[in-house]
């Protein structure tokens, strides 16, 4: 393949525009910039380097260059770069390694991106997205799913496919998710305005603000800083054994199951008010259509106690694959299919509001059966009553991982 060789001064910018096939950008410690190309498509114009219209591209460059690539259909290779990197308005995948400074505006292909120190989308990206060891990450939006691994802080306005993340130092921030979340491993602070689906969050550490969940939020503490949760479906809060919190929890639909030594200040039918150990951060959960269950000491041992029977948080330790939305999508299934079961099987009704949210899922997820999904008429249950011990008891032993749903249902509709 036929070389250009172009002296440059580590101020030199290097422009890439209206490419196709793949293009390819190597940093070096040397002082020139090196196109291989069957064509001759590159020129110097002072301290720029111009390469244009160019076929399958392999681009040498000294590291520190400043680099532009746009309105190219082509996917791209970039690897060892310091100085700052764009591209614009890109048609193809794109995988990038050992940059400091990466900018993506408008990109229409699926990103791998490792090892950044600072990573920002402008605009819309149509693809999925995997980032591994990323420091700073600002992205608008994503439009299909999001994997996220050994990352510092993270700002992202709207996901609108699966979100998953482990392994996050800094602050978690997300403005919007419109499908399902899973998050392992966070020291940081978390902050989710809006979730349309399920959320599941293991080994959490910082504060949680998360003020609209539409589906289940399920939730298990590493140590407990301030936290603020409002969902839509069942709650789950897993705390260590040495909590220190004041607490106040509703459920004014479902039930409420608290498994803690409390000092309680206000006990009602549908809601909670006190502290566990000295209290200190602050705690206010609510379900405002099903289940809020609260357990103190028990999430590491319900973890070893789940008996061949894959934990909530087991998926994580598939997530090195590079692209994993299936499986993840599969995942996130099975748990959704479990919670409803529970929910459909409660017998009583919790409101006309969470019976729409009951049915609209299980839509969903017989989309392609012959299901009838209408609510049918409510028969008085045969098993315990609702807000006994006996029922309560169940609930618990499914949060705990002790008992699976199929023996929990038969058990609550009196079959057993």
């Amino acid at each position: 393949m036929p070389k250009q060789i172009f002296a440059v001064n580590p101020t030199a910018r290097v422009k890439i525009r209206d490419c196709q096939g793949r293009v390819s950008v190597y940093g070096t410690d040397g002082d020139q910039v090196i196109v291989e190309a069957d064509e001759t498509v590159a020129h110097q114009d002072g301290e720029t380097i111009l390469i244009e219209r160019a076929d399958d591209v392999i681009v040498t460059v000294p590291r520190g260059v400043t680099i532009t690539m746009e309105n190219c259909d082509a996917d791209f290779r970039l690897a060892d770069l310091t100085g700052l990197v764009g591209l614009e308005n890109i048609s193809g995948d794109v995988v990038a390694r050992n940059i400091s400074d990466l900018l993506i505006r408008e990109l229409n292909g699926d990103l791998a991106a490792t090892r950044i120190a600072h990573l920002k989308g402008e605009g819309t990206w149509n693809g999925d997205v995997s980032l591994r060891g990323v420091e700073k990450i600002e992205i608008n939006e994503i439009q299909d799913d999001l994997n996220i691994a050994d990352a510092g802080a993270v700002t992202i306005q709207t996901i609108r496919g699966d979100f998953s993340a482990r392994a996050i130092r800094g602050a978690l921030t997300v403005q919007d998710v419109h499908t399902d979340i899973s998050l392992r491993d966070l020291d940081g602070a978390l902050t989710i305005a809006r979730a349309h689906a399920d959320l599941i969050a293991a080994n959490v550490r910082g504060a949680v603000n998360i003020t609209d969940v539409e589906g289940d939020a399920v939730i298990s503490f590493a140590q407990v800083a301030d936290v603020n949760l409002r969902a839509d479906g069942d709650v789950i809060l897993n705390f260590p054994a040495d909590v220190n919190a004041r607490v106040e929890l509703d459920a004014p639909r479902g039930a409420l199951i608290v498994h803690a030594e409390m000092n309680v200040t206000e006990r009602a039918e549908d809601r909670v008010r006190g502290t566990i150990g000295a209290g200190g951060a602050t705690v206010r959960a609510e379900s405002t259509r099903g289940d809020l269950i609260l357990r103190v000491g028990e999430a590491r041992d319900a973890r070893a106690r789940h008996s061949g029977r894959p934990h909530p948080a087991a998926e994580f330790a598939a997530l090195g694959a590079e692209f994993g939305a299936e499986a993840r999508k599969m995942g996130m299934e099975i748990r959704r299919k479990v919670r409803e079961s529970l929910v459909e099987s409660l017998g009583e009704s919790r409101g006309r509001g969470h019976r729409r949210h009951l049915r609209h899922a299980l839509k969903h997820l017989h989309a392609d059966d012959d299901v009838n999904t209408e609510t049918p008429h409510e028969e008085k249950p045969r098993g315990p009553a609702a807000g006994s011990p006996e029922r309560q008891a169940i609930l618990d032993a499914i949060a705990r991982g002790e008992m699976n749903v199929d023996d929990a249902i038969k058990k609550i509709r009196g079959e057993e």
